[in-house]
């Protein structure tokens, strides 16, 4: 019984494009890197640990929206819902944010959890 697959690449062709990921990683972040070779972000990963590559730090890993959230969280009493709302975003991610400024140490101002500001 034969199988029907045909793999796109030999093993040596694969070892080579790591290499060429790996290699493109050093300058570039991972996004640029995945963007460049049309590969997933785990692809990217396993050819820079391969390699022992360290890749170039993105600081643009939080959106826009979370820099959004992030601002009306420190300077505004909205509700976590009122800001989901706000920026059309789920309340759950807005809630993540919240969560995880509070472990940063960012001064956000306290919430009660799933409860509207009254008007």
């Amino acid at each position: 019984m034969s199988s029907k697959y045909k793999a796109k690449l030999t093993h040596d062709q694969r070892r080579n494009r790591r290499s060429a990921i790996a290699e493109f990683a050093k300058t570039h972040t991972k996004y640029e890197t995945m963007n460049e070779f049309g590969v997933s972000k785990t692809c990217v990963r396993d050819a820079i640990k391969e390699h022992g590559v360290s890749f170039k730090k993105d600081i643009s890993m939080l959106s826009s929206n979370s820099f959004d959230v992030i601002a009306l969280l420190i300077n505004t009493e909205k509700s976590l819902l009122e800001i989901a709302s706000d920026l059309h975003m789920t309340h759950q991610r807005v809630s993540q944010i919240y969560i995880s400024c509070k472990k940063a140490g960012i001064p956000v101002k306290i919430r009660k959890r799933g409860c509207k500001k009254e008007e």
